[in-house]
Order: C-alpha cells, then structure tokens, then sequence
C-alpha cells in the first residue's frame, strides 16, 4: 500500500512530516508480547528483576519525568503486567510509544532498532521521505481522476450504448406493427 494511501486508512492529519513520522513507527504485523520481552531481555536492555525494572533502559527511566515517564509506564505494563497479547505496532498511537522505548536504548543503532522492528515483520516506511509521501499523494490523487474520467467515459459510452438499443428497439416494434398493418390489409383485399 502506498504511503498515501496507508495514511488515509488511518486517518492520519498534520504536516507532511508528522504523518511521515507516524508512518516511519509503523511494522507490517503487530509485535506479540512475549517477542518484544525476550528480545528486551535478551539484549539486557529492560527485564523485570526482583526489585523492579533493570538493564540498561532502567536508569532512563529513572530519570525520565512528566509524558516520558508515562511512556515508559504504558509500555512496561503492556509487557509485563500481561495486559496486552501485543504491541500494536501498526496503529500509530502505539507504534510511536514503542518507537520512543527503542530510541531510549543507549547507544541504539539502525541494526538494533530493526531487529527489534524485525519481530513485527519490519518496517515498511522506514525510509520514506517528506518528498517521497508528496509523489504518492500526487500519484494517488491523479490514480483516483484517472478513475472518476474512466467511470464517467464508461458511463457516457453505457448511455450511447442503451440510446442505440432502445431505438433498434422503437424502431423494431414499428416495423413489426407496419407488419401486422399489411398482413391484416392483405387479408381483407
């Protein structure tokens, strides 16, 4: 689906760059749990031990406050209170809390950023452009006129169509009637 095109699905407003940014969070196929948890462990970034968080987010979230903090928060019991059998990774409210967790990884990389977006089949905007959502909006919308002037030319063309039929028809019926006018003429001579 084109970038356009995945934005209106959603229902996404604002700038080209914030809608870019939306779609840039978005993976293929929503994130299970359980994935996201083992691949957060796995990688000591953020476990549940047993006196609370650890690894290496733990300290940021320590020192997170206000809106972050509760990003961290969302997340953390969308994974470990067993609220949620998945990230919804393909809606942009949840996509872009799970993009701030990974971007809070220290030292986060492109290849530890996509391993992770890898458990939900990857990312599918992720190197779209504001330039490159302008050309699938102009594409989309020039695609759609292309399809009102097709329908109106085959709606034009059905309409001559009918015309045509209905007057070999007209004309059939008074041929059939001039006819049955000689037959009867014929019959009294």
């Amino acid at each position: 689906m084109t970038s356009y095109a995945k934005s209106l699905e959603l229902g996404l407003t604002g700038t080209d760059a914030q809608i870019v940014n939306n779609l840039q969070t978005l993976t293929l196929t929503d994130i299970k749990s359980t994935d996201a948890v083992d691949w957060l462990s796995e990688n000591g970034h953020w476990q549940e031990g047993p006196t609370g968080m650890t690894g290496t987010l733990a300290p940021v979230y320590t020192a997170s406050t206000g809106v972050n903090r509760k990003k961290f928060d969302d997340c953390w019991i969308w994974l470990y209170s067993q609220s949620a059998s998945k990230l919804l990774t393909t809606r942009p409210s949840q996509a872009s809390r799970v993009w701030f967790l990974i971007s809070q990884i220290p030292s986060v990389t492109t290849p530890i950023r996509d391993s992770f977006y890898d458990l939900g089949g990857g990312r599918p905007y992720k190197t779209l452009t504001d330039a490159g959502f302008a050309t699938s909006r102009t594409d989309y919308l020039a695609l759609q006129a292309a399809a009102v002037i097709a329908a109106d030319l085959a709606s034009d063309w059905a309409a001559a169509q009918n015309a045509n039929i209905n007057a070999a028809v007209y004309d059939r019926v008074a041929l059939v009637a001039a006819l049955r006018l000689s037959a009867d003429q014929l019959e009294v001579g």
